[in-house]
């Protein structure tokens, strides 16, 4: 269905701009060797917007994805993220879990994913 004669009452966006410097410090973190993990309660998509605006994910990255709410399926998926990194096809890697996924991603039988 296309819509015709369509008149735009109003739109609205809002943008929540990082604090100034989060992108440096993340940088400098990585160069240290720290992990860092950042953990937003936002959808998907926003979520890997939020993390190539604060330079934790890179274009030159393959970005795997955890994002199933069933554990066998989240043990699936970390196992082929985790395979997939050590073949090493690409020059880095960043791995998004939505927040369905994290509750057993984090569980102690699948730590050994990380």
């Amino acid at each position: 269905l296309i819509e015709v004669k369509l008149q735009l009452l109003g739109g609205t966006a809002i943008e929540d701009k990082l604090a100034d410097g989060v992108p440096e410090t993340i940088n400098n973190l990585l160069k240290a060797n720290i992990k860092v993990w950042v953990l937003t309660g936002d959808k998907q998509e926003t979520a890997i917007n939020i993390g190539y605006a604060c330079s934790l994910l890179e274009s030159d990255m393959e970005i795997l994805i955890v994002n199933s709410e069933k554990e066998t399926e989240i043990n699936t998926q970390l196992q082929g993220a985790s395979d997939i990194v050590k073949q090493a096809t690409a020059p880095s890697y960043g791995l998004v879990v939505t927040g369905g996924a994290l509750k057993y991603a984090l569980m102690p039988e699948l730590a050994h994913l990380f």
